[in-house]
């Protein structure tokens, strides 16, 4: 089992595919300040996001993609060894800063550009983010994607807050339909081959 499927399922899928992705919201704006202060909490669901998800949106170089898989891989390590999950939100803040701080400032904005996409993409399943990088989506593809999700976010915000729970699965089955619309045959192939939510303990069961 390669990296990223280990660090998906380790952390877990289902905190990783409901947790948004927070980054920095000043990190831009603030060139000099410290990445990893700036990041704080919000750097935590961020610390499971795919090495290939992350380089489908910004270029990382060779030393960014092994240092951010060996911070993974430690992540991954603190976890099992941790038997008081309470902590593990800690261990995911630290990692998230971590990844951060090996990221140029114009990477960590690429990314913030990128997180009402990512978001919709986790919350809707449309695209697990395990295979995002794999598909090797077109700029037309992408640039499709980031405008549904724009759409869905603004539909979100435009709901009364005590409307959207029971709204959201309408809205992410629309964004989802519409992102499958633009994928190929061969696109498609590799999201069923992707690891389902809910199999290592479906199989643990057994």
């Amino acid at each position: 089992m390669n990296l990223l499927k280990r660090i998906a399922i380790g952390i877990g899928f289902a905190s990783l595919l409901a947790a948004p992705l927070m980054l920095p919201t000043h990190a831009a704006a603030a060139p000099k300040a410290p990445k990893a202060a700036a990041a704080g909490a919000r750097g935590a669901s961020f610390a499971a996001l795919p090495v290939s998800a992350i380089n489908s949106i910004t270029t990382l170089k060779d030393d960014q993609t092994a240092k951010i898989k060996e911070i993974q891989e430690k992540l991954l390590a603190d976890r099992k060894a941790e038997p008081d999950k309470t902590k593990y939100p800690e261990l995911n803040k630290k990692a998230g800063e971590d990844i951060l701080a090996v990221l140029t400032e114009q990477q960590i904005s690429d990314l913030k550009a990128a997180a009402p996409m990512l978001n919709a993409l986790r919350q809707s399943r449309a695209i697990p983010l395990i295979v995002l990088g794999d598909l090797k989506l077109t700029a037309d593809q992408k640039k499709q994607i980031a405008d549904a999700a724009t759409d869905m976010q603004a539909k979100v915000k435009a709901l009364p807050k005590e409307e959207r729970k029971t709204k959201m699965p309408e809205l992410s089955a629309d964004f989802k339909t519409k992102v499958q619309a633009l994928l190929t045959a061969e696109q498609k192939a590799t999201i069923e081959k992707a690891p389902k939510p809910g199999r290592r303990k479906a199989a643990k069961a057994v």
